[in-house]
């Protein structure tokens, strides 16, 4: 039997379990060959060639390993991580004369253009929580992709129970704004006075503002209140974002995965998880390392918004992000094949 050594690396905002063996596993190239990640990682474990370049373009120095760049991308002089506890909304743009140079190479690495489904039917459409204008887009590209003759059974919206929203990002000028560029309000939609306080509240209230067709409103709709009871009764160790005095600022992808995992039951089935750029990739590897391997696993989205102040942070920043959980998620099979 081969012993496992359990322990915890903290990147910042999240945890992820390693499990560290003492015996010879699998090779990498006996993991699952095309992952969310493999624009950026390739079967055995190896930076793909747009990576590489995107390496070389910011002088980032590595041993051509994955865990090799884990460990420099997590290093505060590298320049990619934004601070802990601090929205990607909040943090100045980085290599700002770069950014015409590097989107060749974003493009490569799947981060920019749209991802659509590539299934016509599925169980669930799972939304994933953000800020206010993210979460339009991703509601609205859910109706899109249903009008174009995506079927599912169910609309989730993962939200967050006693999750204050930022009144910087989601004031009520936002809230309320008829003329936002993501999502059509209704036109029957009138404000009742109730805003609303949490991220379960903010996604029910912006759905329930949207324009959508009577089909589409037909669908079945779940709102899941992701709590930390729901987090610690999933049987994994996950976490919340913090600030750095310890508040909770909002529930991280994995928390919301294992909480709808958890909360439904749900053993299989076809999900198709609404993200949108630059993160389509990264949820999708987060949701690959928490799902039952029989779960089609499918994340998608709409294109990045190349107007962006601050788009290199925030491709870069979730780069590493995604990095950082592969390299987690291919441990964590290794460790299964033993």
């Amino acid at each position: 039997m081969t012993k496992l050594r359990i322990s915890f690396i903290y990147l910042t905002t999240f945890t992820v379990i390693h499990f560290t063996a003492y015996s010879s596993g699998p090779s990498q190239s006996e993991l699952t060959p095309k992952t969310h990640a493999h624009k950026f990682i390739d079967a055995d474990g190896n930076p793909t060639p747009a990576f590489t370049t995107l390496l070389g373009k910011l002088n980032v120095k590595h041993q051509g390993t994955l865990p090799s760049i884990n460990e420099v991308l997590q290093k505060k002089e590298t320049g990619w991580l934004r601070p802990a506890g601090v929205e990607r909304e909040e943090c100045d743009e980085v290599f700002p004369q770069m950014r015409q140079e590097l989107m060749p190479i974003y493009r490569q690495l799947g981060v920019i253009d749209e991802v659509a489904p590539t299934q016509k039917e599925y169980d669930y459409a799972v939304v994933f929580s953000n800020m206010v204008r993210p979460v339009r887009q991703r509601l609205n590209y859910t109706h899109t992709v249903s009008e174009q003759g995506i079927t599912f059974k169910e609309i989730h919206l993962l939200g967050g129970r006693e999750l204050p929203l930022k009144p910087k990002f989601e004031s009520e000028q936002v809230l309320l704004d008829q003329n936002n560029p993501d999502l059509p309000f209704r036109n029957d939609w009138k404000f009742d006075g109730k805003l609303p306080k949490d991220e379960t509240e903010k996604m029910d209230f912006l759905y329930n503002q949207g324009r959508f067709t009577a089909q589409f409103r037909a669908i079945p709709k779940n709102t899941l209140d992701v709590t930390v009871e729901d987090a610690q009764n999933s049987g994994h160790e996950v976490h919340y974002q913090k600030k750095a005095d310890g508040s909770i600022t909002r529930v991280n992808t994995g928390t919301q995965v294992l909480a709808w995992l958890n909360k439904y039951g749900l053993k299989g089935g076809k999900a198709l998880w609404i993200s949108n750029q630059p993160y389509v990739d990264y949820q999708g590897v987060v949701v690959e390392s928490y799902a039952p391997s029989s779960f089609h696993v499918e994340t998608v989205g709409p294109q990045a918004d190349l107007d962006k102040p601050n788009l290199n942070l925030d491709i870069l920043d979730t780069s590493v992000r995604l990095v950082y959980q592969e390299k987690a998620r291919r441990e964590k099979v290794s460790q299964e094949k033993k």
